[in-house]
């Protein structure tokens, strides 16, 4: 090989490192896409609710109606499979105001609490009502009826704070199975909760049954997501709570 021939072959060697380096920063954009494309993921936090929202404590597995409602809303949203955490009201309120990536799923929706969620919904709507004891025989016409009386009802709920703006004595728990608990126990005269609720936990109360003795107003639960959770990402989570509401799945909200 002459002289001129090696200078060729080293420039031509040269060049061809060129232009893999090139097509090496081309492609970057692309992989980046390509990231971009990873559906979001979110995780839901669910106060237990018999039939709704139901985790085997052995094995960890969800279940219920509310699942499957959660994993069609997901698939419509285009995010990835949804993570699920069982959880008090209390707590989900507490999580999905401070861990990114988080919603509270059947949270009521408040003045007080407006500004510290993004909200999706309604997913429900149901009566607020005061259950007694079967055996109770007193006449409840409105809440004044139920002073000096001890109310169960579950903390930071929405009808905590209705009750606590009436002067009413409430005893704040977790949750409606330790209300149900106490009533039936003699431990409270009344409890308070939302009846669709109510009438989930009372599937597995003790016989006879507590009944309604009041209802003091209506109740519209909400998807109540993190603040700071994207633009893009909430509004695809309100336009599939919108399609699954034309759907039907939600059976106490028309569209």
């Amino acid at each position: 090989m002459s002289g001129t021939q090696r200078r060729l072959a080293a420039r031509l060697g040269a060049l061809a490192t060129a232009l893999s380096a090139v097509s090496a920063l081309l492609a970057l954009p692309a992989h980046a896409a390509q990231a971009a494309e990873v559906p979001p993921s979110v995780t839901f936090l669910l106060p237990e609710t018999p039939a709704v929202f139901v985790r085997d404590p052995a094995t960890g597995v969800f279940s219920g109606r509310g699942i499957a409602m959660l994993r069609r809303l997901a698939k419509v949203a285009n995010l990835a499979e949804p993570q699920f955490e069982q959880t008090v009201t209390a707590r989900a309120l507490l999580d999905a105001s401070t861990r990114p990536g988080t919603c509270a799923v059947g949270m009521g929706r408040s003045p007080e609490r407006e500004a510290l969620f993004q909200w999706a919904g309604p997913i429900s709507r149901a009566e607020l009502v005061l259950l007694a004891r079967a055996d109770d025989t007193r006449n409840f016409t409105s809440l004044s009826d139920a002073r000096n009386l001890s109310i169960g009802v579950i903390r930071n709920s929405v009808a905590a704070q209705q009750l606590r703006t009436q002067n009413l004595q409430i005893e704040e728990v977790a949750d409606d199975a330790t209300n149900l608990r106490k009533l039936q126990a003699k431990r409270i005269d009344l409890w308070a909760a939302n009846a669709f609720v109510a009438k989930e936990e009372m599937r597995n109360a003790l016989p006879p049954p507590p009944k309604t003795v009041l209802s003091f107003g209506l109740i519209e639960t909400f998807i109540a997501c993190h603040p700071q959770l994207s633009e893009a990402l909430m509004t695809s989570i309100r336009q599939a709570v919108a399609t699954l509401t034309r759907e039907g799945a939600f059976s106490t909200i028309k569209p």
